[in-house]
């Protein structure tokens, strides 16, 4: 005989609920992950998309880069 302890059925039928219910939990977060992963990249797509269409008509896009980055510096 083998000196591993006696489980009962209840203690069994416990461990197993609890496996289905951690499974379910699993399940629902690993869900919500596809779901804010696939909104964030249809976000950056749209942004990437919108913005040449929102600037005006003739606006030059080095103008928009030397302004959106890195810090202004004044001459003195």
């Amino acid at each position: 005989m083998s000196n591993e302890p006696v489980v009962g059925n209840s203690e069994v039928k416990k461990l197993e609920e609890r496996v289905r219910e951690l499974e379910r939990m699993l399940g629902r977060k690993t869900l919500e992950a596809e779901i804010l992963r696939e909104a964030i990249s249809k976000a950056q797509t749209t942004k990437q998309i919108s913005r040449p269409i929102l600037l005006p008509k003739g606006f030059p896009m080095k103008t928009l880069h030397a302004t959106s980055c890195g810090p202004k510096t004044t001459s003195a």
